[in-house]
């Protein structure tokens, strides 16, 4: 009998394929066919927008041209001028070796980057001392720019190397050129010079740009039809100054220019530029049925047909849009096109002017295209592909081999973690006591083989565990989160330079923060029980610590938050600047409750029990698609959730020794006012280190027991979601309680662990799943709230006077209630709160501010739980509006067209806007209500087709951008636009339509003869019906 002989390393990548993860099929994939790869590393989420860096950005010119193009931008330099600012930056020093190789990681994963002139920012002018400058500080200036000079060569020859756009900008007559490090990478791109004045500047400023790709618009000289201001002294604000201060900013045509050139490179390498990136929240919100209010997907057809890009001769004006008598050379481009692009480029040796046209649809040919788009709350994407492949695992694998495979999955690393004792033991011998206490229990070595099994590749995560986590200085990315660039506005190094006079100031500081007695001996009891638990050393005085730290530390306040009955004790550690010294490099990501409810939306529609299948959204596009086991076939029976709550989750983790100086807290104790000082030994609640350290921790653990375990979870901080089929509920609570014991986590345990069930409290809200067999998951506020807020009404109303205090808190508990209900009327009724304190004053506005809460409090009351539904493919309904003033105001229609794709019913109205509304818009002396017409059609389509649209999707397009996000928003500043919002939020809480508000550009249409009250081209093929006014404010 033969024996092989398999690694551990082997066997272990054996049961990651043995544990059958699906991955997405796309839509070239076929039903029953999903792959069983290794599960990567999950970034969320995976679109984002070309990312570009300016080096020495000044006011950040270039930046904010490449901004408004859509692309993610970063600007750095030595010295900020913050409102001269035009697009985000940040400090950073060049010339620092440390922090060249930070801004190397971020050009690492920049697509394009420019590169200015460096020796204006470091030259003489920063190293004159009176009116003598010695010999050593010109040396020093030299060397520095020289430093500059290598440093810009270095990041345009990785940029070359790794095909990134790179430019580097500098004078033409610029020394630079001709240094060694120039010299040395000139065969790498390509030369252009340009004179400024071509590009709005003032003078004639002769600029050398050198590129790894050829840019077109780059190349104008001079031609001699316009005077140079010129050069020397020059009178500006009162104050003399040289000319050259002014013409170191960059012209605004010339940035356009540069812009342009550089997305037309992305854009050539595969980069959408017309796409707009969806942020996680709004992918999350979208799962949910909800439009988010930013960075939502752009849904429906684009606005152009087609781009048509003509070169003509450099004198001829360029018309906008395209009339009917086009020159001969614009003859092709259709009448009513809109230029896009106007620029002088060199074609050959010829300067030439291009010009690019977008072509619109027909009103026609744009209906055509959007009854073709599917409501994006009947498409979902999935939010991580790690929970995607456990419902898949558990849907085609059914009960009983789910539940067999988290026992012998528990059973596998009981036997690891019993095999790596040894190993364990011999690990935490070398590590620092304080930190080996306070992770005592974990078992290292078994989460980090636990780790590579699940696929994360977190390439620090276990050292920060062993060594402890940073508090101060660069946090490295872990790949668990999308990168974000945030550096520390001062080094570690100046953090400490401020010990000298900060730890002075921290127990005035502490004084103050606790000027609530009863806050303040309870911040001091929890204190002294986390020494107890040895989270803290002390309590120590003054003097003790600065002999401790040989004078140079920092103390932090403790202070209290009241959060209901319990009391929170936070650390700021930012007051003295412990959190500024942090630089960030992933923008943490947290799973809410849209997320949660969205993950078991995925989960519970995901069975078709009459066809044997199953489907559920992929990650980015396409489904993830098999057959059902048979213990499924049937259907299954329901569904429940929990949460599983970390106990003391920040105390579990330590910090690290080397910044023990910087976690000095400061807590005053009440009973003699005395101030007290600890040194934190676990992660401080209240660092911004922290908190990033903590999160790649909990996302971890989510995506082991997710991948390794089958366990459909969510992380929230501490807070973890739970969601699973009835059959399988106590598998999943035996599991994950087993998953996190064996690693050494200490789970909250007595009331707070509860058991699954049909709805379960989770982050304020209550999730039900009572109603699950219909394909709907419930988020409503936790019991009590709406009590508690109608109490602090009651109270306020019974003061008979204004208390802005109460009202800030009513308002904010309000629109967190908001959040929870169906549609946005109550959240719309918020904002008459507000009005009413801007409208009105004196003894009125207490009523009427009291009269606005109530109506916002009854619309909450009315208004239900949020219902999230299963998709299910039926057609929306697409509804086209549009609106139409003139004669300054005294003639104002409107009109609306409707589709209904289910059943084949096209309809339409036309008319003019009632009188007594139009007076109403005009009180206030306004004579172009434009923006009222246009939002006025949407409310009288909701009226008027209520039959048509009650709960279905439905599309809405409108050609007029201010009404649309004014609609998405559910907010105004106009008083009237808001009782126009409040009326279409009570339309939508009759109909329980779902809608999402798309763009149409205005020549595509169809509803815009309807506005004009031109109803020819609808007799034939649509119905005319009257519209509907009833319910309008």
């Amino acid at each position: 009998m033969w024996s092989a002989c398999v690694s551990p390393e082997a066997r272990r990548s054996k049961q990651r394929r043995e544990a059958g993860y699906f991955r997405s099929s796309g839509s070239g994939g076929s039903e029953g066919s999903a792959n069983t790869a290794g599960a990567g590393t999950e970034v969320l989420p995976p679109l984002r927008k070309p990312y570009v860096l300016e080096l020495f950005c000044g006011t950040a010119g270039v930046s904010a041209a490449m901004q408004k193009r859509g692309c993610d931008v970063l600007g750095m330099d030595h010295k900020l001028k913050p409102r001269c600012m035009k697009a985000s930056a940040v400090r950073v020093d060049l010339r620092d070796p440390v922090q060249q190789d930070m801004v190397m990681r971020e050009v690492a994963r920049a697509e394009a980057v420019w590169v200015a002139k460096a020796q204006s920012r470091f030259g003489l002018k920063h190293t004159r001392v009176g009116f003598r400058t010695s010999v050593e500080l010109i040396r020093n200036a030299s060397q520095a720019a020289n430093d500059l000079y290598a440093f810009a060569a270095r990041v345009f020859e990785f940029c070359a190397a790794n095909r990134k756009v790179c430019v580097i900008e500098n004078p033409t007559g610029s020394l630079m050129w001709l240094t060694p490090w120039m010299q040395r990478i000139s065969n790498l791109g390509i030369f252009h010079r340009t004179q400024n004045c071509m590009y709005g500047g003032a003078r004639d400023k002769r600029t050398a740009l050198f590129s790894t790709h050829e840019l077109p618009s780059m190349h104008l000289l001079c031609d001699q039809s316009h005077r140079h201001a010129p050069w020397g002294k020059v009178r500006v604000n009162g104050r003399w100054q040289f000319s050259t201060s002014s013409e170191a900013e960059y012209p605004a045509p010339f940035c356009a220019a540069v812009a342009a050139d550089v997305c037309a490179i992305l854009v050539q390498g595969g980069w959408g530029m017309e796409s707009k990136p969806i942020s996680h929240s709004a992918l999350a919100a979208q799962a949910v049925q909800r439009q988010a209010r930013r960075e939502a997907a752009c849904v429906g057809p684009p606005e152009f047909l087609s781009r048509v890009t003509v070169c003509i001769d450099l004198e001829m004006p360029v018309p906008d849009p395209m009339p009917e008598s086009a020159p001969d050379c614009l003859l092709g481009v259709p009448v009513g096109s809109k230029l896009l692009l106007s620029r002088k480029i060199m074609k050959g040796d010829c300067l030439v002017r291009e010009v690019t046209y977008g072509i619109f649809r027909t009103p026609d040919e744009f209906v055509k295209e959007a009854m073709k788009v599917r409501h994006p709350f009947d498409a979902p994407s999935a939010l991580d592909d790690s929970n995607i492949q456990a419902m898949a695992n558990i849907l085609s694998a059914g009960v009983e081999a789910t539940k067999i495979f988290r026992r012998q999955r528990i059973e596998y690393y009981r036997s690891r973690a019993a095999a790596l004792q040894q190993e364990e033991e011999k690990l935490k011998s070398t590590m620092d006591p304080e930190v080996r206490r306070i992770v005592s229990s974990k078992h290292i070595t078994l989460f980090d083989e636990m780790l590579r099994d699940a696929g994360i590749q977190d390439p620090s995560l276990v050292e920060d565990l062993k060594q402890g986590f940073r508090l101060t200085g660069e946090l490295k990315p872990s790949g668990l989160f999308p990168r974000q660039f945030k550096p520390a506005s001062l080094s570690t190094e100046d953090l400490k330079a401020t010990a000298k006079w900060s730890k002075h100031l921290a127990a005035n500081s502490c004084r103050r923060a606790a000027g609530d007695v009863d806050v303040a001996r309870k911040v001091w009891a929890e204190t002294l029980e986390q020494v107890e638990k040895k989270w803290l050393k002390g309590p120590m005085t003054w003097e003790q610590v600065d002999r401790r730290f040989r004078g140079v530390w920092l103390a932090s306040k403790r202070f209290g938050v009241v959060q209901g009955e319990k009391t929170r004790s936070v650390d700021d550690l930012s007051e003295f600047l412990v959190n500024s010294s942090v630089t960030e490099t992933e923008r943490v990501i947290l799973d809410g409750v849209d997320h949660i409810a969205a993950t078991a939306r995925f989960f519970i529609g995901a069975a078709d029990s009459c066809k044997g299948t199953f489907c559920l959204p992929a990650l980015g596009s396409g489904t993830v698609t098999g057959y059902l086991h048979d213990s499924f076939r049937a259907g299954v029976r329901g569904f429940k959730g929990r949460a599983l709550d970390l106990k003391a989750a920040y105390k579990q983790l330590a910090r690290r020794p080397a910044d023990s100086w910087a976690t000095i807290l400061a807590v005053c104790n009440p009973e003699d006012d005395g101030v007290h000082y600890f040194e934190a030994v676990a992660l401080p609640f209240g660092g911004k280190s922290s908190v990033t350290g903590f999160n790649r921790m909990a996302r971890s653990l989510k995506l082991i027991m997710s991948r390794l375990m089958w366990l459909v979870n969510t992380s929230y901080y501490d807070d973890f979601c739970q969601v699973e089929c009835d059959e399988l509920a106590e598998s999943a609570s035996e599991t994950a309680e087993q998953v996190l014991g064996l690693l050494g986590w200490e789970i909250s345990r007595g009331d707070k662990l509860k058991p699954f069930a049909r709805s379960f409290d989770i982050l304020g809200v209550t999730i039900s799943f009572a109603r699950a067999s219909e394909g709907l998951v419930e988020v409503s506020n936790r019991a009590g709230r709406i009590d508690d807020l109608v109490a602090l009404l009651d109270d306020i109303a019974s003061q008979k006077r204004l208390c802005k205090d109460k009202l800030a808190s009513f308002k904010g508990r309000l629109l967190f209630a908001t959040n929870h209900v169906f549609g946005r009327c109550a959240q719309v009724c918020t904002q008459l709160i507000g009005q009413a304190l801007r409208a009105h004053d004196g003894a009125s506005v207490f009523q009427e501010v009291v009269k606005a809460a109530k109506e916002a409090l009854h619309m909450l009351r009315q208004s239900g739980p949020r219902q999230i539904t299963a998709w299910g493919g039926e057609p929306p309904v697409l509804i086209f509006s549009d609106g139409a003033c003139e004669d300054e105001g005294r003639l104002v229609t409107h009109g609306a067209v409707m589709f209904d794709l289910a059943t084949g019913c096209q309809e339409f109205f036309g008319n003019r806007v009632p009188g007594w509304l139009v007076t109403k818009w005009r009180r206030t002396g306004l004579k172009q209500l434009i923006f009222f017409a246009e939002i006025l059609p949407v409310l009288v389509a909701k009226l008027t087709w209520k039959h048509v649209i009650n709960r279905r999707l439905c599309f809405f397009y409108l050609d007029n951008e201010a009404a649309r996000s004014c609609l998405i928003r559910s907010f105004s500043p106009v008083c009237d636009a808001t009782d126009l919002l409040v009326s279409v939020a009570k339309a939508d809480l009759q109909s329980h339509a779902m809608s999402w508000y798309s763009r149409v550009p205005s020549k595509s249409n169809v509803s815009d003869d309807a506005s004009r009250l031109q109803f020819g081209r609808y007799l034939h093929m649509f119905r005319k019906v009257d519209p509907v006014y009833e319910g309008i404010r």
